[in-house]
């Protein structure tokens, strides 16, 4: 069972929430279902689009009795004072929330219905009384878009700041972006694939790993790596949050994502995300990027140790432990390939299935089916 800390605070009031394992539905959900041109080529190209986007930004404090909706030319638009905001996809969204309609519904009126359907359900906010608000801007080519709206709690954690922190310390210390291995043509090589480095309008995901000559002597274990991804969201996701973990680089960019050994922290976009942005510069200078003994010494068990004494064996214990039957033959199956250690060792069974799982069309299957190892390797280890 997932279970949550309250990790110390440096400062009083601080909130970061620490739990044991890595998220991996989260980590498939930002990697794998991004358009392309989201996608960065290297961690310094990432920083500077995080960067100049910051330079461009621009936070402005007003209140909700003073907004007017308004359309020319086919683009709808906030006015607030004297600022005229163009009205973005992921602004209008957060907007139509707060008057009570789908985007949806919003999308498919004409623009004049549109503006004076908003400024009337804004009358109830201005009747209630004034309600102070954030908005975030982008000025380009001389006018302003509205990124995000959001309430006076909301404490902005710039991109910027995180990925510069990543540069200066593990970036620095050898660490390199990892690189996606679904969703992309195996004949085109590594290098000139999109690493696994996001960065849309609404949230930031870095994915790096040890260099392959940090853990040379993982190596005999199928090429072990130490693994972090960072996610962040400049605008109003309200989630900002960092998972450890430790996988197996020929299966996939993850080995095991439930192992025990790792951890995942985050906190919430308000006042103390400041403070909690310092527990994870700390955790950055601090990552080893060497397996420790303890890591080691589990896994070598894990390659030592009989999982079953054949292949029926095998596969009646993995269904038995919430593995479907079909995965349980298909993992037992790949268990044999010299690339997953060949045997039906407790190593070999878990490569199997997340070497299996990279076959699997459907993104939800395969994270079911990879967090699924991290248990039997768990279990496993737990009753050798």
């Amino acid at each position: 069972m997932t279970t949550a800390t309250t990790v110390p605070a440096p400062k009083a009031g601080v909130s970061v929430i620490e739990r044991q394992g890595a998220n991996a539905q989260l980590a498939h959900k930002l990697m794998f279902s991004v358009p392309e041109d989201c996608k960065f080529m290297s961690f310094a190209e990432m920083r500077r689009d995080a960067d100049e986007q910051r330079k461009r930004s621009i936070e402005i404090q007003g209140s909700s009795a003073d907004m007017l909706f308004a359309t020319r030319d086919g683009q709808d638009y906030l006015a607030l004072g004297r600022d005229d905001f163009a009205l973005t996809n992921y602004a209008y969204k957060q907007l139509a929330r707060n008057i009570g309609l789908p985007i949806e519904t919003v999308a498919r009126l004409k623009p004049e219905t549109r503006v004076r359907v908003f400024n009337e359900l804004w009358l109830v906010n201005r009747n209630e009384g004034r309600h102070e608000m954030q908005f975030l801007a982008e000025k380009i080519d001389g006018n302003l878009h509205l990124r995000a709206v959001t309430g006076t709690r909301y404490t902005r954690l710039w991109d910027s700041e995180v990925l510069e922190t990543i540069d200066s310390t593990l970036v620095k210390a050898g660490w390199v972006p990892a690189h996606p291995t679904f969703n992309y043509d195996l004949n085109i090589p590594v290098e000139q694939r999109p690493k696994a480095l996001i960065r849309t309008d609404r949230y930031s995901f870095a994915f790096l790993f040890t260099s392959p000559d940090a853990n040379a002597a993982a190596d005999e274990l199928g090429g072990l790596r130490k693994g972090i991804m960072v996610w962040n969201s400049e605008t109003s996701h309200k989630s900002f949050g960092w998972s450890q973990f430790v996988f197996r680089e020929v299966c996939g960019n993850f080995l095991i994502w439930g192992m025990q050994d790792g951890k995942t922290k985050r906190t919430r976009h308000v006042g103390v995300v400041r403070e909690a942005f310092q527990v994870f510069a700390q955790d950055c200078k601090e990552l080893a990027g060497e397996l420790s003994e303890q890591e080691m010494d589990q896994l070598t068990k894990a390659k030592r140790i009989e999982y079953a004494k054949d292949d029926e064996a095998a596969i009646k214990r993995l269904n038995y432990s919430g593995v479907s039957l079909g995965s349980a033959k298909a993992g037992v199956e790949a268990a044999k390939l010299e690339v997953n250690g060949g045997d039906l060792s407790i190593w070999s069974v878990v490569n199997g299935l997340t070497f299996h799982a990279k076959e699997l069309a459907n993104e939800e299957d395969r994270t079911e089916l990879c967090t699924a190892a991290g248990h039997v390797l768990n279990s496993a280890l737990a009753h050798a």
